[in-house]
């Protein structure tokens, strides 16, 4: 019986790749506007094997085979089923960056309101914060991430996008992550999303004015950073 990792998308809708070091794999994958049409098709019960989806759902798949010593990389929201078409070996590695920056939020986002559909029978029984600290535990528990180590992680690339600049000069990639990072924090969407968890609105603001500062006093080939970050 040949091995396989079922149809699903990676963990936080993140990057990932793949290197076959040994052996050979198919590769079935499903862009995510497919996806969409798969999930209305099944009504959120999406099957597990590319297999036996319905030629009547309309889903256009793509299939790959994988040979020893290539490397796939799979994008952010693509689902994909992967067959072991014989003993392999296999080193994966799954990462976000400014990049699929506010795909990851906008999932971590929709993975909390699901979670307080879930809880929405006790929502009545506790105050507001009481409840949204519930749902914050159980975000954890089953997405594996919440707002305050989302907070986390930006906090710490902040912190090594000034420290690395310091030491060693502002590269392009930094600019960028600066950018991104600096638009999310401003959106009067996430802001309010913050305000759902005690403290974090001011360690956003406090990230945010970090930037801001960071931004004015630094130099990019003759021009300031305020050319990337307002």
């Amino acid at each position: 019986m040949l091995n396989r990792t079922p149809l699903h998308t990676d963990v936080f809708s993140s990057f990932s790749w793949s290197a076959n070091i040994v052996g050979k794999k198919k590769w079935f994958f499903i862009a995510p506007e497919e996806s969409e049409k798969l999930k209305q098709f099944y009504k959120e019960k999406i099957p597990k094997r590319v297999s036996v989806i319905s030629k009547e759902a309309g889903i256009h798949i793509i299939e790959v085979i994988q040979n020893e010593g290539e490397i796939i990389f799979v994008p952010s929201g693509w689902m994909h089923e992967v067959i072991n078409l014989e003993d392999t070996i296999s080193i994966n590695h799954n990462w976000f960056n400014a990049c699929n920056l506010n795909i990851v939020w906008n999932d971590l986002r929709k993975a909390l309101r699901e979670t307080e559909h879930e809880l929405d029978d006790i929502r009545s029984l506790i105050d507001p914060l009481e409840f949204q600290h519930e749902c914050q535990k159980v975000l954890k528990a089953n997405y594996g991430m919440d707002y305050t180590q989302f907070v986390d992680i930006l906090e710490k690339v902040i912190t090594r996008i000034v420290s690395t600049s310091v030491s060693s000069g502002s590269k392009f990639y930094d600019y960028h992550e600066m950018f991104v990072i600096t638009s999310l924090l401003k959106e009067s969407s996430f802001l309010h999303e913050m305000r759902l968890v005690s403290g974090l609105e001011s360690r956003v603001n406090t990230l945010h004015s970090t930037l801001t500062y960071f931004s004015q006093s630094k130099t990019k080939d003759g021009y300031t950073n305020n050319n990337f970050i307002k």
